[in-house]
């Protein structure tokens, strides 16, 4: 059971990078209709295609971290951990209001979550299905 809510976790957080292309996307649509001028013109497209690519990567990772999960789960749930962590000392670097708070939580008590999933239920095999 701790194995399937931590694959739909890293489903979630796939989703949230896909939800960064459409914000890539939103600017791009603001910058086509109030196109920058002078110093800053063709900034908006940098940001667009900037928040586009980030979110790609996003999506990426964490959905394909959610199908090993979901196949192979013992083999990467350390890596969804140390993703976990690795996002959660750069929620810490920010030195973001009360969202960080909320954002480091998330992503330690989900790395927890990983890591009791496969303790729960002792040993079994790899490739078992979840």
């Amino acid at each position: 059971m701790i194995e399937r809510v931590v694959v739909a976790v890293a489903n979630l957080q796939g989703l949230a990078g896909l939800a960064v292309i459409g914000l890539g996307l939103w600017v791009l649509v603001l910058e086509h209709r109030h196109p920058t001028t002078g110093d800053w013109a063709g900034l908006g497209y940098v940001i667009a295609a900037t928040l586009a690519g980030l979110g790609m990567v996003i999506a990426a990772t964490f959905f394909g971290l959610a199908e090993g999960l979901r196949r192979r789960y013992r083999d990467f749930r350390m890596a969804f951990v140390v993703l976990q962590g690795g996002i959660g000392a750069l929620l810490l670097l920010t030195r973001g209001g009360w969202w960080t708070s909320l954002g480091v939580a998330w992503a330690l008590g989900t790395a927890a979550l990983a890591i009791a999933g496969s303790s729960a239920r002792g040993l079994r095999p790899d490739n078992a299905s979840i």
